[in-house]
């Protein structure tokens, strides 16, 4: 049987988990608005 430590654990792990995902896909979500502005950037110089 599980005790209450294991349980504590789970659950501090399970909200790390998380803030972790969250971390990474913010992260890639900023990546991500930065190509496509370097991208725009890109294709303006080459028209000139």
């Amino acid at each position: 049987m599980k005790d209450e430590r294991y349980w504590n654990r789970r659950l501090k792990n399970n909200a790390a988990a998380k803030r972790s995902r969250d971390a990474r896909r913010a992260k890639e979500s900023q990546v991500e608005i930065r190509v496509a502005l370097l991208e725009r950037e890109t294709e303006n110089l080459n028209l000139r």
